[in-house]
């Protein structure tokens, strides 16, 4: 639907942020799971990464149903969990689309 496609467009702005406030050399990590219907993304990095990547998620994720946690600690890194609204049982069977 329109929705999901602003959604994953809103999650690729996202991710760009994240590859942009991390410095060439530095590693960042990506995963997708679920709870129930419930898709979670979590990226992360070894550096903290800059308050404007939570921002451009809260901003852009929010709108659409998704809640944004953000965790940074002095020296171990950075964490931004995304968790994007529940997937209806009719359309997550029938969807083999990727998230992104």
């Amino acid at each position: 639907s329109g929705d999901d496609r602003a959604l994953r467009s809103a999650l690729r702005e996202v991710l760009r942020a994240l590859a942009a406030a991390i410095p060439a050399g530095e590693e960042s990590t990506v995963s997708v799971s679920s709870v129930g219907a419930e898709p979670v993304v979590e990226l992360s990095a070894a550096i903290a990464a800059p308050a404007e990547v939570g921002a451009v998620a809260r901003a852009l994720l929010a709108p659409h149903g998704a809640i944004v946690e953000e965790d940074a600690a002095a020296g171990h890194g950075w964490r931004l969990r995304i968790a994007l609204p529940p997937v209806p049982a009719a359309q997550a069977a029938g969807s083999d689309a990727a998230l992104v």
